[in-house]
């Protein structure tokens, strides 16, 4: 008898080990004997491609544009346009200016490119003779003219230049020979030098590279091979190499690359089969992955993307087919999908906003795009006029801008 009652207990205590193994209940993880990693590739969420929606002025509707535009860049609260001409134009404020403008002054002459960061801003034109040109704000001396004074006029830095990056308290450009130079701050290592040492003056980086570009405190290049470098601060992940301490010196993150492009504390990369590629800092949804979580490796995005551009907290990308998307944070109507929305509310998935877009830039809040007709598009963060709308309301949609005579 005693065994029976015996072996009831032990089916009873059994039965119960049983249940609780299947329930899980008190949330009790089990390590598998073998993990698979998969490659995440979310596909992005299709949303109906907004009516653009004109500017409300009646006298606009009419005129013609009077500076038609071919390179655009967007910075804190401003915004510049080359025309066919060379001219360089600049509209809103900060970056160089003064006074806030609502409509555009001709700023420069003879020049092929224009590149601005975001807050707090400075910006560098590049001239039909390969000159780099700084103006705005110079904190550290990142102009590089070899002082910390602001520029409300252009000064010239060095020539032979063919791209230029500002980030925000440093930056870095390329010449013809494929040399990479950068100077300002250096606290983190932005400047790749083997040092944390301020420089007001350029400082030689890396050779046979084709593109750069320039974060809050981290920079990144690409090499002839298509292999994306990076290095600076990493707190957030942003160089890439599945870890979160900074570098100093160049580190080799990602190959098969055809572009790359950095927003404040983040990097994107396409590849050469026209994949998107990002990491880094992801509280507003700016890497497009469909969360909100930090990436210390590249994550991937999307396919069939032909150029991208990150902004502050949100980023821009062209599919080959021409269309323009938007992800990352909306409190200024910033991704251009017809709502403002709460402080730091994201679209963590990117977003059609507008078809046949050939060029789009993000700055400190606000997007600009040119179509293939040679059209000005912009949206987002407008209080200093930076749209080009002649008003200084933010604007959630995309919005054609003619200028007026």
């Amino acid at each position: 008898m005693k065994q029976i009652v015996g072996w009831v207990l032990f089916l009873m205590i059994l039965m119960v080990f049983v249940a609780c193994g299947m329930n899980n209940e008190e949330g009790v993880t089990y390590e598998p004997e073998t993990v698979v990693a998969v490659e995440p590739s979310p596909e992005p969420t299709p949303t109906p491609t907004l009516e653009p929606t004109p500017t409300p002025n009646p006298e606009l509707e009419s005129a013609e544009p009077e500076v038609p535009f071919v390179f655009l860049a967007a910075g804190a609260a401003s915004s510049f346009g080359i025309d066919e001409n060379g001219n360089l134009w600049a509209w809103g404020g900060q970056t160089g200016l003064t006074d806030a403008t609502l409509s555009p002054i001709l700023f420069m002459e003879n020049v092929s490119q224009v590149i601005s960061g975001t807050y707090p801003s400075h910006a560098f034109a590049i001239d039909n003779n390969g000159g780099l040109w700084g103006f705005g704000a110079n904190n550290a001396g990142k102009i590089g003219d070899g002082t910390i004074q602001n520029r409300y006029e252009p000064v010239f830095i060095m020539d032979n230049i063919v791209a230029a990056a500002p980030g925000s308290f440093h930056s870095i450009a390329l010449d013809a020979n494929g040399v990479v130079w950068a100077w300002g701050s250096n606290e983190r290592g932005q400047l790749g030098n083997g040092t944390n040492s301020l420089s007001l003056e350029p400082v030689r980086v890396l050779e046979d590279i084709v593109a750069v570009a320039a974060g809050a405190q981290h920079s990144a290049a690409l090499d002839v091979d298509g292999t994306v470098w990076t290095w600076g601060a990493n707190h957030r992940g942003q160089l890439g190499n599945g870890t979160v301490r900074n570098s100093n010196l160049p580190v080799a993150v990602k190959d098969n690359v055809r572009a790359i492009s950095i927003g404040s504390e983040n990097t994107y990369a396409i590849t050469n089969d026209d994949v998107l590629w990002s990491w880094g800092l992801n509280n507003g949804g700016q890497l497009g992955d469909g969360t909100t979580e930090n990436q210390h490796l590249p994550v991937r995005i999307m396919d069939d993307v032909a150029y991208v551009y990150g902004g502050l907290g949100y980023a821009l990308l062209i599919t080959v087919d021409g269309g323009l998307w938007t992800f990352g944070a909306n409190h200024r109507g910033h991704l251009g999908i017809g709502t403002i929305e709460p402080e730091w509310n994201r679209g963590t998935y990117p977003q059609r906003i507008l078809e046949g877009i050939t060029m789009a830039v993000g700055g400190g809040g606000h997007g600009l795009a040119l179509d293939n007709e040679g059209n000005l598009w912009s949206w987002g963060r407008n209080e200093n006029g930076q749209t080009g709308d002649g008003l200084t309301t933010d604007r959630p949609y995309p919005q054609r801008v003619i200028f007026l005579d």
